[in-house]
Order: C-alpha cells, then structure tokens, then sequence
C-alpha cells in the first residue's frame, strides 16, 4: 500500500486514529509480521488528520524526537516538561504527543539538562502537534468552538481561531 492507504488505514470512520491498523499497513509495505507502531507510523496517521501544512510558519511541528522504538504505550500532554517525561518513563511509554513543542527555534546544543536529552537517552520519541491541530477540521478549536455551542463556525486569524454566535442563554458545558 501506498503512503495514501497508510493514511486511510490510520482513521476510522469517526475521525480517530487507529494506531493498530496504521501500524499493520505499515508493517505490510516493510513486507514485516509485526504490528507494533513506529513513531513515524504514528505521526503521519496524526499528521493525516492535522497536516504540517496547516501550522504557522514560526511554529515547530511533527516528530520532533525520533528513536525509532516500537510503540505500545503513549502518553497525550499539553507540555513535555521534566515531569512528563519522567511520568512516561515511569510508565513505560515509547512516545508523547503533544500539542506544544518540545524544540522551540533551531537547536544549537543539547546537554543533560534538555528535556529532549531525556527523551533520547530514554528512548522516547515526542510528536507535536500545535498550531496544525489548532487549526484542522476536528482539531482544538472545533472542539472549543462546540463546547460552547458556537452556531456557523468560521475560521479566522488563518485558521487558529473559530468565531460564530452562541446563544449564551443556553451554553452548558460538559466537564
């Protein structure tokens, strides 16, 4: 299969990601029995949904850390902060997604005290997704925008942003 049918295999019929079928078309054009996902394999499943093409110039998305080990275990966060990273070595976790960056600008040096450093030592890959899923169809501020009910939904800011009319009478929202 090509690259379009890893990207079909990687989606279900309601938008989420299927990491084991993804992970099974890619292990099938390798010519491989395996069906352990590889960060890469993850990341275009992700990416499918949320293309690069989406994110702001200044920002930095994509698999950002890539030690290239089988993934059975992902930790989702906000942040990779020490703490995360320490949490998903204590949990086992091959792979972090999250929304903001780990490696801001263009990296000069890393040492001990980077939390990238940590990653690679730990063998955990990281995948950001930031402003490209803030702005996909589905993505953050589709969410946000529903949460509140927003009627006719427009992008705006390039599409980091949804405005519409609420009806504030009848917002709730569910937490």
């Amino acid at each position: 299969p090509g690259r379009k049918a890893l990207r079909r295999a990687g989606r279900t019929k309601n938008g989420k990601i299927d990491i084991s079928a993804a992970a099974e078309a890619a292990a099938a054009q390798r010519g491989e029995a395996t069906q352990m996902a590889r960060p890469e394999e993850i990341y275009a499943a992700l990416a499918a949904m949320a293309p690069t093409a989406l994110a702001e110039s200044w920002d930095n998305v994509g698999l950002l850390v890539d030690t290239g080990a089988d993934v059975t275990s992902v930790l989702v966060t906000l942040d990779i902060t020490e703490e995360v990273a320490a949490e998903a070595e204590l949990a086992g976790c091959q792979l972090i997604v999250s929304h903001h960056p780990d490696i801001y600008g263009g990296l000069k040096s890393l040492n001990r005290r980077d939390v990238a450093f940590r990653l690679v030592k730990k063998n955990i890959s990281a995948v950001c997704m930031h402003t490209n899923l803030d702005a996909a169809q589905g993505g953050v501020n589709d969410v946000l925008a529903a949460l509140f009910d927003v009627r006719d939904a427009q992008p705006f800011a390039e599409g980091c942003g949804r405005v519409g009319g609420v009806d504030v009478a009848h917002v709730a929202v569910d937490v």
